[in-house]
């Protein structure tokens, strides 16, 4: 599920940049694509939306399900990291049940280096962008 809902969201992200909305505003990637196709990503824009709300809503619900009916909070456990495990008194960390190279310390460094990488080709992406243009919606 978290898999699809961040598939959703790279979607909504994506066809956001080349979408318009045929009076005002477009999308900071706009002048890269042709009219039509612009017109196509911004029908997937509006429709991507309404598909998050309801992948949101399968979420929230399965996790009230496993809350209410089969007395499993994985609410705190999503939020913390932590689970107890039946039986046990003290909590599970994630890094415990990982592979040896997994549970390795996180390498801030590399994610703030990959994200500075990806902020710079979109900044640099959007700077020169072709102009939007007059167009007749």
């Amino acid at each position: 599920m978290i898999i699809a809902l961040l598939a959703l969201l790279l979607v909504q992200a994506v066809t956001g940049l080349f979408a318009n909305d045929q009076v005002f505003e477009t999308g900071p990637l706009f002048g890269y694509v042709p009219i039509e196709t612009s017109d196509r990503l911004t029908t997937l824009h509006k429709q991507t939306f309404d598909w998050i709300t309801a992948a949101i809503g399968v979420h929230v619900a399965a996790a009230l399900f496993y809350l209410w009916v089969k007395r499993e909070n994985l609410i705190l456990p999503m939020i913390t990291g932590r689970k107890r495990i039946a039986g046990s008194s003290a909590p599970i960390d994630s890094a415990q049940t990982l592979p040896r190279a997994a549970s390795r310390e996180p390498r801030w460094w590399l994610a703030v280096l990959i994200a500075g990488v990806v902020a710079g080709a979109l900044a640099w992406l959007v700077t020169t962008a072709p102009e939007a243009g007059l167009y007749t919606f």
